[in-house]
């Protein structure tokens, strides 16, 4: 009956420890998230900056692999935050053109709230990879902008994820951004002990690569975690 009853505290010892949540600085943001998987992810964090924002990423690795990146987007200005009908209708529209081209498969795209804020969902499958891609992107701030129902925000959060099912929805259930009271520019990475390291500088971006690429439909947080428009 001690065997038993020890091993129960063991089993759950280790509930407990595997279901802590992962939490990360970017800048001066504090992410936390809980995918609730046997191992402890890793999340590196970094920044970019151009004349109208600054760019906070957190790439999460998981199992010696990157399987999400979270964006955010501070910028120095209002910016339309309005999820309007033609906006949706026209990623829609994208969707249905990479569906039709063969770079996508069964593409969804939904309305959730993430971070107890609205957000637009697209979901589909790579055909390059034959795995499952979860684009998400919400305001933190957003309000009335006095014109009608026009949204503004100066701070947009983005997240690709090629996370499985499960654990993709808990990190979307889970996810938390807030601002804290002391910016950091420096890339650090964070272990499964919540150990900051310095890393890296501070990557430089490609202007022109990163507007190139948007025109196309890619977020500025997927054209990061692809790394197409970092300078060496």
């Amino acid at each position: 009956m001690k065997i038993i009853l020890a091993l129960i505290v063991v089993l759950m010892l280790s509930i407990s420890a595997s279901a802590k949540p992962t939490v990360a600085s970017a800048g001066p943001y504090n992410i936390s998230f809980d995918l609730k998987a046997p191992n402890q992810p890793t999340v590196v964090t970094s920044s970019e900056s151009d004349n109208e924002s600054i760019m906070y990423y957190a790439n999460v690795e998981l199992d010696n692999k990157t399987v999400a990146g979270i964006g955010i987007i501070s910028y120095n200005d209002w910016q339309d935050a309005t999820f309007s009908s033609t906006s949706t209708r026209l990623k829609v529209l994208l969707l249905d053109a990479k569906n039709e081209s063969g770079e996508i498969r069964d593409p969804t795209q939904t309305k959730r709230t993430i971070d107890g804020n609205n957000a637009e969902v697209e979901s589909y499958v790579s055909a390059m990879t034959n795995s499952g891609v979860t684009n998400a992107e919400y305001w933190k701030d957003n309000k009335n902008s006095g014109y009608g129902q026009v949204l503004v925000g100066k701070t947009k959060v983005e997240l690709i994820s090629t996370l499985p099912k499960d654990l993709n929805e808990n990190l979307l259930g889970t996810l938390s951004i807030e601002a804290s009271m002391q910016p950091s520019t420096t890339t650090t990475t964070t272990g499964p002990n919540d150990v900051h390291k310095p890393n890296v500088a501070k990557p430089l971006v490609d202007a022109n690569c990163m507007r190139e690429w948007t025109e196309l439909g890619y977020t500025p947080s997927q054209i990061s975690w692809m790394g197409w428009c970092q300078l060496s």
